[in-house]
């Protein structure tokens, strides 16, 4: 008898074998074996069934397993126990055409959990697989309806997406809250007290004069009153326990967070450090939204402990933590397997032993006493008046804190959060009401509001998970999404919004509901419907695709801009980026082979020309060209080695002239003149500038030798420009390179001399 058990990973291949021991073979599917396929809309409008397609990896992984499952007399499907999971097992079912599958999940690949999960099989839980088909569906409605549209809408190679736009609107938002944000500067006041010896302050209490518009000291003339105070009384006192709890197991959302401020990886490197760690039997499974342990899990942590001698610490009743509305909490919280596993005799990578490590370590501390800290808090009066009170005196506050008793923080530190506070006691003087005390020192503190912080990727991540925008297995995809597009860009660990970006939510913002926050969360609830069979698959995805053709509908009747149409298929043409730029060209052009492309002027195709001048050399059509100095005609035979290029004169080819008119004749030697392209346009020159010397210039007016004007400091020609930062036109000297710095003003085109 042979039983044959299927896993995502052939990393449990050998651990999974030796548990089952004999008559049992398991193999793996490496992952998804199917997908949607990659060059079609693969969905279809009445159903909304997908069109599944094996990828490549999969066709060979089908084969095989086809071959094994051929001679099992039983089939176990032990994919992972999330919706990815239950989606696999279900495509291993249709492809492999079984009729009765069992269907396994475990936790932990531990030998307890492997062989309950064998006695205890169930079958194909067909809710939980549509919820993420769902899921899947809906992603594809999106981007290939949505993003045709958004190319067309604004003529750039763009793309939207279900949870990948919102994402990016977050941080677009944040970038304009941080360009818009002005500091206000306000102030406070500091007294400081040496009472038998020790030293200690107080803060002036604002709320004095502050109000809930207006939460600021904004002018520093009262704060230097104020702290002009030289005697305080104590008016009362208050003294009472805080306890601190310790820190919750990690979930995914802060295993990715503790990941990037401990260890520097990105979401995705740690949950591929988790999964290795998974894959090995070592951890509990890394995909959870549940911050509670299982009874199993507590009791292993109080065994560790009290072997530890910790056994005063252990919480006397378990912690639990309070989930999210949305959590899907099927499994608990993340824990190792083994607690007094020596890690570094399973794992030699140094970054997988650490993360294993602050697993552990917020795991045992989870299940500790809080720690007990003793506060206390004085309130002091000043002992005169001030008119800047409205005659009332001011008040001052000292806050103290000693640690009476470590609970938790007695085992050890968590190094996983973004910022540490120093734990230090902060000692405040025995005083009774009423007592006098003499300011040593006062001073005035000069504060500033500070801009809102740019989001991380750990506090994005937890932005997303509070906002209920996707969920733990997809939030490392949706990072490496919204990066890989390059509509955002981390630096110094820091999201900037990139202008692609800007323009991606610009464009879909009160135009398609996908990109609100509150449309993504309902959505998301309802994924968690079909889940839990309270909704159906088809109902969610007709009503959201109903929603999508609506808004394109919108769009179309509404355009975001003008709609270039190329001139040859009248298909939308869009911007695109070349070895040479950006260009436009044909959206039709994979369609119907439409190959019209143009030049970028100025974020919009360059004008065709009526007509299309023949080249002089060889008779090709010679083309519009925008180079680094302006305008310039080339021909279409360049390859073929022809170079004729030719002058642009708005919009028409003329040639590179160089013989000397005879109609224009140079006013200062008589030679003839010669029109010239130059970097800014055309202008005049003599021709005898190179034989003799002549430096006669002269700009040009409609193809004709402006009048020209000498300067009369230096005799040198005066040339007609603008001013600095205005439009406003003047004359200068062409020998302000030799020192002279001759200007006046225009009027009629004339310069005026006083």
């Amino acid at each position: 008898m042979t039983n044959l058990v299927i896993v995502e990973s052939p990393a449990k291949k050998g651990t999974i074998e030796k548990y089952l021991g004999d008559g049992w073979q398991v193999e793996a599917s490496y992952g998804h074996i199917r997908d949607l396929p990659g060059d079609a809309m693969g969905v279809d409008f009445e159903s909304y069934e997908p069109d599944y397609v094996a990828s490549e990896r999969g066709r060979s992984t089908i084969a095989k397993l086809k071959r094994i499952a051929q001679g099992a007399d039983e089939v176990y499907l032990a994919t992972d126990l999330d919706r990815e999971g239950e989606a696999i097992s279900w495509h291993l079912a249709q492809v492999l055409n079984l009729k009765n599958p069992k269907r396994i999940t475990f936790n932990e690949i531990t030998k307890k959990a492997v062989t309950e999960a064998v006695r205890n099989p169930r079958t194909l839980d067909y809710d939980l697989f549509y919820a993420q088909q769902g899921r899947r569906v809906a992603d594809r409605l999106v981007g290939w309806r949505v993003s045709p549209e958004l190319n067309n809408a604004t003529g750039m190679r763009l793309s939207a997406g279900r949870v990948q736009s919102p994402a990016v609107r977050l941080i677009v938002e944040r970038e304009r809250q941080i360009q818009n944000f002005k500091p206000t500067k306000h102030y406070g006041v500091t007294l400081n007290f040496i009472t038998d010896d020790l030293k200690w302050s107080a803060e002036w209490d604002t709320s004095q004069i502050t109000s809930e518009h207006q939460p600021y000291v904004l002018f520093k003339d009262i704060a230097d009153k104020i702290y002009l105070t030289k005697n305080v009384t104590v008016i009362s006192q208050e003294q009472k326990l805080k306890k601190v709890g310790p820190p919750a197991p990690f979930i995914t959302t802060t295993l990715q967070k503790a990941g990037n401020i401990a260890l520097k990886l990105s979401p995705k490197e740690t949950m591929k450090v988790a999964q290795a760690l998974f894959d090995k039997g070592l951890i509990t499974y890394h995909r959870t939204d549940n911050p509670n342990l299982s009874d199993d899990g507590i009791e292993l942590i109080k065994a560790h402990l009290t072997e530890k001698g910790y056994e005063d610490h252990i919480s006397e009743k378990p912690n639990t933590w309070k989930s999210k509305a949305e959590a899907q909490e099927a499994h608990e919280a993340i824990r190792p397997t083994d607690f007094a596993l020596d890690i570094t005799s399973e794992i030699s990578d140094k970054n997988t032993q650490l993360l294993f490590k602050m697993i552990r370590m917020r795991a045992l501390l989870s299940q500790m006493k809080a720690a007990e800290f003793q506060v206390k808090n004085i309130v002091l009066e000043s002992e005169k008046e001030f008119d800047v009170l409205e005659g009332k005196k001011a008040l001052f506050t000292a806050k103290g804190s000693v640690l009476q008793y470590e609970g938790w923080k007695a085992f050890g530190k968590d190094e996983s959060e973004e910022e540490h506070k120093k734990e230090s006691d902060s000692l405040l003087p025995q005083l009774n009401d009423k007592d006098n005390c003499v300011v040593t020192k006062g001073q005035v503190v000069e504060k500033k509001t500070k801009a809102p912080k740019r989001y991380t990727q750990p506090s994005l991540i937890a932005r997303l998970e509070k906002e209920g925008i996707g969920r733990p297995s997809t939030y490392a995809s949706i990072i490496d999404n919204i990066e890989n597009r390059e509509y955002v860009q981390i630096k110094k660990n820091q999201y900037h919004a990139l202008k692609s970006g800007e323009i991606v939510v610009d464009s879909l913002v009160d135009r398609f509901k996908f990109i609100d926050l509150d449309f993504t969360r309902t959505m998301e609830r309802g994924l968690d419907k079909i889940a839990k069979g309270e909704l159906k698959y088809k109902t969610l995805m007709t009503a959201l695709d109903a929603q999508l053709v609506s808004e394109i509908e919108e769009l179309k009747n509404n355009p975001l801009r003008e709609v270039y149409e190329c001139p040859k298929c009248g298909e939308p043409l869009r911007q695109k980026t070349g070895k040479n730029g950006v260009f436009w060209g044909c959206s039709a052009y994979q369609e119907s082979g439409c190959d019209f492309i143009a030049q970028n002027d100025d974020g919009k195709p360059m004008e065709q020309p009526s007509e299309v001048p023949a080249c002089p050399d060889c008779t090709s059509p010679m083309k519009r060209i925008k180079g680094k100095k302006g305008f310039f005609w080339g021909c279409t035979n360049y390859e073929n080695g022809c170079k004729k290029t030719m002058d642009d004169d708005n919009g028409k080819a003329v040639e590179k002239s160089f013989e000397p008119s005879t109609e224009h004749l140079c006013p200062k030697c008589g030679h003839g003149l010669n029109r010239i392209k130059g970097s800014k346009g055309f202008f005049w020159g003599c021709s005898n500038f190179k034989s003799g010397g002549c430096d006669y210039i002269t700009d040009d007016k409609k193809g004709q030798p402006a009048q020209a004007y000498d300067c009369p400091e230096c005799g040198k020609r005066l040339r007609q420009g603008t001013r600095n930062n205005s439009k406003e036109q003047n004359w200068f000297c062409s020998g302000y390179k030799d020192g002279c710095k001759f200007n006046t003003d225009d009027k009629d085109g004339k310069p005026i001399f006083k």
